[in-house]
């Protein structure tokens, strides 16, 4: 055997495992965050569906989990959209929450709705790439003006989402009383509140009463007004009949002028309002039916859209808190590509 020769050189493996040891941990909290956002994703979209057929009486009691919901959500996307480097994670983290709140919304399926569900797709991914891109573009993290742009832009997805699940629910059915967009029992609460604004045109009526018994009542006075209660008896009563039906015409009138419907003078008079103008609605022509609708669901976006506000006020700290949670506790890291450049990394 020659001495001289050299034995083999060993192979020293420990950088590529610790290379492979981060990042697996890398990954393994890529997951923790991405489940994080899907399942409160998840919860956004259970609420969102629940709160979506609520009345309008229920929207202070649902108002602020609504609200809380939505800040959950908003911090993990926007966190998920801070961390994650590889484009494919960051596609998977966008089209996992948009399907986590899309499916709430798929036993209303109909092409409204799958529409609507198409381009809040399309705006999910559009804001995890926009704002990563503004995220690596500037030098500074700006961490306020980016979880801004996460929100606006996520809102108005879930926003045409809805107001498209809107649409496509009643553009091809009737309504019935129990409504959501306006059920019966919250208009004959809501229309006697209104009984001073509408005095100077329909005169002093209630709207608890039936048409026809405001018609006898108001001829009555009119007529004890007029000659005396002693002579009030003597008016005949084809006269007396007269003048209610004359009443009755013009009320009707006033009506017909007001909302165009003609309304049954036996029943009480926000409930007989109600039914006409939900027969006038769902017997209307369906061109003018969708574009009322249109209409509704595109005020419904801008209703959504002022929420943002209401959103951001909360949002901002609680993301904030888990940002400076994540940091403290070693979860993530804040890293210098170079002398100036910031960037995070888990």
């Amino acid at each position: 055997m020659d001495i001289s020769q050299k034995p083999p050189l060993s192979i020293d493996y420990s950088g590529s495992q610790n290379e492979q040891s981060k990042r697996n941990i890398y990954l393994a909290k890529v997951g923790v965050l991405i489940i994080l956002t899907f399942g409160s994703a998840f919860l956004l979209g259970q609420y969102l569906s629940y709160s979506f057929y609520q009345n309008v009486l229920s929207l202070p009691t649902i108002a602020v989990p609504l609200v809380t919901t939505f800040a959950v959500f908003l911090t993990f996307f926007f966190h998920s959209v801070l961390f994650v480097r590889k484009k494919n994670l960051l596609a998977l983290m966008a089209i996992g929450s948009w399907a986590c709140i899309a499916v709430n919304f798929f036993d209303l399926a109909n092409p409204p709705l799958l529409v609507g569900i198409a381009l809040c797709l399309l705006l999910f991914l559009y804001t995890a790439f926009s704002v990563k891109n503004e995220l690596q573009t500037h030098i500074k993290i700006r961490f306020v003006y980016s979880l801004n742009n996460v929100t606006t832009k996520i809102v108005l997805a879930i926003a045409i989402l809805l107001a498209a699940t809107l649409y496509g629910t009643f553009a091809s059915k009737e309504l019935d009383e129990n409504n959501f967009l306006l059920p019966k029992s919250v208009f004959v609460k809501v229309v006697p509140v209104l009984q001073t604004a509408l005095r100077n045109v329909l005169g002093d009526i209630d709207f608890n009463k039936p048409l026809r018994q405001t018609a006898e009542e108001q001829v009555d006075k009119a007529i004890v007004e007029q000659v005396g209660e002693a002579q009030a008896s003597l008016v005949p009563p084809a006269q007396r009949q007269q003048l209610i039906d004359t009443y009755v015409t013009e009320m009707q009138n006033g009506f017909y002028n007001m909302f165009g419907v003609e309304i049954d003078e036996t029943k009480p008079l926000s409930d007989a309002l109600y039914d006409a103008l939900l027969y006038k609605f769902n017997t209307a022509d369906p061109g003018i039916k969708s574009t009322a609708l249109l209409i509704l669901a595109i005020l419904f976006i801008l209703s959504i859209q002022a929420l943002a506000i209401v959103i951001r006020i909360v949002l901002i700290p609680v993301a904030f808190l888990v940002y400076e949670i994540l940091l403290r506790t070693k979860f993530a890291h804040i890293v210098y590509e170079n002398a100036t450049k910031e960037i995070v990394t888990l």
